[in-house]
């Protein structure tokens, strides 16, 4: 029912894209054209390889994309940001709100990132 109601088609499913397999299956879709936009949260861990996530984000760059990236460690957040800004050239900060989380307690910054695809036709 949302997503119907700000014009977003009616189906809407979650792909899990680990890498591999993953990947593989969202570059079908991307060049299917069945996806319009992804919404991403909870996505980049401390300590954990960003690749697969950025090689599947590499792929939607004529796709908007919403991140809510949780700042658990400032140096892993300003790392998938400068490389997400070199894969996804057009990613804008659009909001910070402040939350608790279950590992770091209370204050953690959540920056809302969104990447907008280029113009359509356009490189």
């Amino acid at each position: 029912r949302r997503l119907r109601g700000n014009r977003v088609g009616g189906r809407a499913r979650p792909l899990r894209v680990d890498g591999g397999s993953g990947v593989g299956r969202l570059a079908a879709l991307v060049a299917d054209g069945r996806i319009d936009l992804v919404l991403a949260a909870d996505v980049v861990y401390p300590m954990k390889d960003q690749q697969p996530l950025l090689a599947a984000l590499a792929l939607l760059v004529r796709t908007d994309i919403m991140i809510a990236l949780t700042q658990r460690e400032r140096a892993t957040t300003e790392s998938f940001v400068a490389q997400l800004r070199a894969v996804a050239p057009h990613v804008e900060d659009a909001g910070v709100y402040t939350e608790s989380d279950p590992l770091y307690g209370s204050g953690v910054q959540v920056r809302i990132l969104s990447c907008r695809a280029s113009r359509r036709g356009t490189a």
